[in-house]
């Protein structure tokens, strides 16, 4: 393991995520592996998108920088189409 890692416990964790009045509208999870110093994210953001769309919003985004090709396929994947950078 390179001695750069500063990874503190806990190394697996799951959080729910509601809107102050207690709607539910995603969850994110985060697992690092200090052996490999690989780190993976998982983000559901589905409830929230149809939360908002239910809720009247017209325009949802998301924020990315230009070299992040990963996440700009999932956002096309997703329904979501690109404006500009």
């Amino acid at each position: 393991m390179k001695d750069y890692w500063a990874i503190k416990l806990p190394y697996r964790c799951h959080y729910s995520i509601y809107l102050e009045d207690g709607t539910y509208c995603g969850e994110t999870f985060y697992d690092v592996d200090i052996n490999t110093g690989v780190a993976s994210l998982d983000i559901k953001l589905s409830p929230a998108i149809n939360y908002l769309m239910a809720d009247g919003m017209e325009n949802i985004f998301t924020q990315t920088w230009s070299g992040n090709g990963i996440m700009i396929n999932l956002d096309k994947k997703i329904g979501f189409i690109e404006v500009k950078r």
